[in-house]
Order: C-alpha cells, then structure tokens, then sequence
C-alpha cells in the first residue's frame, strides 16, 4: 500500500491518493482518493480490495529481493527527476540496503555507484525501459539473462521501472510533495 499526498483542489483542501498493488500478479487492486488517510478508510479499502481479489501474496514470486526492487525504483525516480519519489523511495531503499550512501549514489549518478555487474545490467535495463522503451530489443532481455536474471525477474523489473516512470509523471504533474521525514529516514544506524 502507498499513500500519497499534496493533491489539492481549487477549494483549497488537500486529498490523499491510496493504492495497493498485488505482489504476486502486481494489478492495481485497490485506487482510492480520501481526504484523510486515517486507519479506518485505508483499512477499509484494503478489506474490499481483499474481499475481491483475495489475500495477497506475501512472498513475491520474483527473486528480486526488496533493496532490488526498490533500487529500481530509485533509479527510475532519479531519471524522472520526481522529487516525491526520489524522497520516498531514496528512505525505502536506504532501509533495505542500511547503506546511505549506495542509495545517494543511486538518485545522483547510479552508473557511478560500485554495484556488482548483475544489479548494474539490471539498472541500466531499468532506465531504457523508463526513457527508450521504443527502442527496447530482444537483445536487452539477452543482457539480462546472459547477467543471471531470468525471465521472471526480467518482467519484474519491466513493471517496476514501468509503474514508477507513470507515478512519477502523475506525482510531477500533480506536484506531490514528499512527508519531510523521508529526508533523514535510514541515515542513521537503526538502535539496537
């Protein structure tokens, strides 16, 4: 589930976007706009997107593990230049990894960052697919299966990088504002 905020009407108020992605087939199982993102809508609608779609799945059928996904998500956020996802997935990605700095890298320069050869074909896969989709082969997919990735996890990352250049063209549009928590979240080790 994903929250967002910062869309406001001509009224001046402010709404609150709710949306809940299945992880096993990743459709859109619940889209929602309240004006308070207050437990009882948020569960709520979680309760109907299950009541329909049935309980998701908790353990992705993919073998990008989270650090992955949410490096992609990163690094397609970076190249959109959507400062709300940038914020928001740059402390997601700073908690997976515990490593601020990677994740620094990541939204400023990722093809500088020091990766292993597989996560770097995948990020470089990750950004054709955000800004050159038209020009996407058969070749790319060969890249990432001769770089240990199977098909799978290819799909996978085709739909993260995917979804996150659409979110990021609605949050930019939109002017989303990212929770200034984000800022400083996962830059200090977590007490023991």
């Amino acid at each position: 589930m994903d929250i967002t905020g910062g869309v406001r009407l001509s009224d001046g108020s402010e709404l609150k976007v709710v949306t809940g992605i299945d992880d096993h087939s990743r459709f859109c199982v619940l889209a929602m706009v309240v004006r308070r993102a207050t437990a009882r809508p948020v569960c709520d609608a979680l309760a109907e997107a299950m009541t329909a779609q049935g309980i998701p799945d908790q353990i992705l059928g993919s073998g990008l593990i989270k650090s992955q996904r949410e490096m992609v998500a990163v690094v397609v956020s970076a190249e959109n230049q959507c400062h709300y996802c940038m914020l928001s997935h740059g402390a997601a990605c700073r908690l997976r990894t515990r490593n601020p700095v990677l994740v620094d890298e990541l939204l400023t320069n990722y093809r500088r960052a020091d990766l292993p050869a597989p996560e770097r074909v995948m990020l470089d896969f990750a950004v054709k697919v955000a800004n050159q989709a038209h020009e996407m082969t058969g070749a790319d997919i060969e890249l990432m299966r001769d770089a240990g990735w199977d098909d799978e996890e290819i799909l996978h990352v085709i739909e993260i990088a995917s979804m996150f250049s659409f979110t990021g063209r609605l949050a930019n549009t939109l002017g989303l504002l990212a929770n200034p928590e984000y800022a400083d979240l996962g830059r200090q080790p977590r007490p023991k």
